[in-house]
């Protein structure tokens, strides 16, 4: 029998830098290409996949496919952007950190503090997904889509018990992500299959026709309905790329891979459910898709979809899912924020012993730690999937808009730093990422624009009264301010807009409707964002500068020398 190849691991030498400075090279470096994708992918499939379909249906009635189609293209672009930058930069954290080494201490921290509020609110969502899906069986668990007590202590068990996995090291959750995540893939693509095969063309035509509600609410749904929410798990490669054996190269292809297969699931279980509705079953009378979330699928969609159609072993199955998937997003994004905090230590955010390592496991633990009780507080603020899943995407998305201009600043001042995949085009793709991720923040409507506004305020209002390692310079401040001001201009606009309080309802059920009309009405809105899109990316691409940090990342890259 011939020998098993064995995969070629990089020597430290050959690890960038930015993955060895300080308590990086502290970490293990064991994930793989397919750990990195699994990683992603799994970051993906969560409990968006079962709520999902759902939601977009419930606004944007047959025609929800096309804002799955149009969110997935729209974070395509922002991870092509990443990905150069994931590839160039790699570290446990990463996300927090790119934005520090382009734009300095201040616009570091306050993009930091941003992602790690995404992160962080990630697991209570997947706990509650775990928990909604389960009141199938156990109803006491929550009352009209809220947790009650008890769901509430059956949450916190779930997160703590992921928090126990990721806290006995990076191989051993590595592994139990890889199972979990093929199921992922096998689960969501039989489900498919059989929604298809019980297609029922009528449902695009019938009750409004394909756009009950007009296209409004497809490009709402992009926000609101836990579409571009279920997306951005491709960030776990780049997040993860601390501890990946060959970051460089992996971790762009995982971070491209993986967005591509959600596009396709998602699209395709949005057209099968929206198909295999049964109508005069569903509780409604009237039917109408607005009313989705008030009849017999509001509790568990798709597990409903099969009971109905009389296929009990397969809602079982999904029902065995809703606990199995989202569990794993849990996990994932469990170990997420916590290198969010890890590289905010790093970055002299946060007191020097958040970052420490564990001796023997080799994982930020400190910050593994306090991840857990803030996800907990969350937890009890928000208890519900809907809102929560739709604060996470704002925050996220808002975070995301660094990496455009990071790229641009990077080209310009690091041309030299290695990339294992560049950009096409940079200088239109770029800009189109941030016009995309400023568009998604604006979908997701007020008033959640202003909570993810007041969520990052009460980060910067925190660090500036306990200053534990103050190195804020006035210079440092005015190369940021832009994303001050571009945060406020955001929260007006999305006030004045379609999708703020003075606008009239776009579809039925819409928690925005008021009897005034939009100042800036649909779709005459979508000027103004893109014009301070543009504006901003400007602005914050010529703010970047070769900070102390990347000047120190250019000197070690030099002196490395690969080996034979």
């Amino acid at each position: 029998m011939a020998d098993k190849p064995t995969e070629s691991v990089p020597s430290v030498s050959e690890i960038p830098a930015s993955a060895m400075t300080g308590r990086q090279g502290q970490l293990k470096k064991v994930l793989s290409l397919q750990d990195l994708y699994f990683l992603s992918l799994g970051g993906i499939i969560g409990s968006g996949w079962l709520f999902g379909s759902l939601y977009a249906a419930e606004n944007a009635g047959p025609s929800a496919f096309l804002s799955w189609i149009i969110g997935g293209i729209f974070v395509l672009f922002i991870a092509l952007t990443w990905a150069e930058l994931g590839g160039m930069l790699p570290g446990s954290g990463s996300l927090a950190r790119v934005p520090q080494y382009a734009h300095g201490y201040f616009a570091g921290f306050y993009f930091g503090w941003a992602y790690f509020v995404s992160a962080v609110t990630v697991p209570p969502v997947e706990a509650i997904a775990v928990v909604t899906y389960a009141s199938f069986y156990a109803p006491s668990l929550t009352s009209h889509g809220v947790l009650t007590p008890l769901g509430y202590a059956v949450s916190i068990v779930l997160m703590v018990a992921l928090f126990l996995l990721n806290y006995f090291g990076i191989r051993i959750f590595g592994r139990f992500n890889t199972g979990i995540t093929w199921w992922k893939l096998i689960i969501p693509t039989i489900t498919v299959i059989l929604l298809i095969s019980y297609f029922y063309p009528p449902n695009f035509s019938n009750f409004g026709g394909f756009t009950p509600y007009g296209t409004s609410p497809i490009f709402a749904s992009v926000g609101t309905a836990g579409i571009v929410f279920s997306y951005l798990g491709f960030r776990q490669a780049i997040d993860y790329s601390g501890e990946a054996k060959n970051p460089s190269r992996d971790v762009p292809r995982a971070t491209i891979y993986s967005v591509l297969t959600g596009i396709v699931i998602y699209t395709l279980l949005q057209i099968g459910f929206v198909g295999a509705v049964r109508p005069a079953q569903s509780g409604l009378s009237p039917f109408s898709w607005a009313n989705l979330g008030n009849s017999l699928y509001s509790s568990g969609p798709l597990a409903e979809v099969f009971a109905i159609l009389g296929l009990t072993i397969w809602t079982t199955i999904l029902l065995i899912d809703a606990i199995i998937s989202p569990m794993g997003t849990l996990g994932i994004y469990t170990g997420t924020s916590a290198r969010v905090l890890f590289a905010l230590s790093e970055g002299g955010h946060l007191p020097e012993k958040t970052g420490d390592v564990h001796q023997k496991y080799r994982i930020p633990w400190v910050a593994l730690v306090l991840s857990l009780v803030i996800g907990i507080i969350f937890l009890f603020a928000f208890p519900a999937w809907g809102p929560l899943a739709t604060v996470v995407t704002s925050t996220t998305v808002f975070t995301y808009l660094a990496g455009a201009t990071a790229l641009q600043t990077f080209r310009r001042v690091a041309p030299e730093l290695k990339r294992s995949y560049r950009l096409p085009a940079a200088n239109v793709m770029a800009p189109l990422g941030f016009i995309m991720a400023t568009l998604i923040v604006y979908w997701t409507g007020w008033p959640y624009t202003l909570y993810a506004f007041i969520a990052i305020i009460l980060g910067l209002i925190a660090y500036a009264v306990a200053r534990s390692r103050g190195n804020y310079k006035i210079s440092d401040i005015k190369q940021g301010i832009w994303i001050v001001i571009y945060s406020i201009v955001m929260v007006i606009l999305s006030y004045f807009g379609s999708y703020g309080p003075t606008s009239s309802a776009p579809y039925p059920g819409n928690f925005l409707a008021s009897s005034v009309s939009a100042v800036i009405p649909f779709p005459y809105d979508f000027i103004p964002v893109i014009v301070v899109s543009i504006i901003f990316y400007i602005w914050g691409s010529h703010s970047g500068y070769e900070t102390d940090e990347l000047k120190k990342i250019k000197e070690l890259s030099t002196q490395a020398t690969p080996s034979s």
